[in-house]
């Protein structure tokens, strides 16, 4: 569908931010599960676990804006902006014709410390 990004094309985009965070993403113990967020619908929603022998290990969760392509880390409630992330960004902005948040929404809240 013009004008937004795939569940796919979501999960493509979170795989780069953990490659790009030195995880590898071939690994069978690494499993990236869709979750839903009812707080922010509009956004694909990603928990990422690595399975270890006692237990699985979350490794983070993120966000995927469909319109603009944006990821967020959930958890640290920042924007991922990693060199292959962009590249992909890109590719499927011109596939889907979309635009850039530039301060848009985001799904996360920051917590005060």
């Amino acid at each position: 569908p013009q004008g937004q990004i795939t569940r796919e094309d979501a999960r493509s985009l979170v795989i780069a931010t953990l490659q790009a965070r030195g995880y590898d993403i071939n690994s069978p113990k690494l499993e990236v599960e869709e979750e839903t967020d009812p707080y922010f619908p509009s956004f694909f929603h990603f928990s990422v676990y690595f399975a270890r022998p006692e237990r699985l290990a979350t490794i983070g969760s993120f966000a995927v804006a469909p319109k603009t392509a944006d990821v967020w880390d959930t958890g640290l409630c920042t924007r991922v902006r990693t060199r292959n992330v962009r590249r992909l960004q890109k590719t499927f902005r011109l596939r889907y014709q979309l635009g850039t948040a530039q301060g848009g929404a985001q799904p996360c809240q920051k917590r005060l410390t």
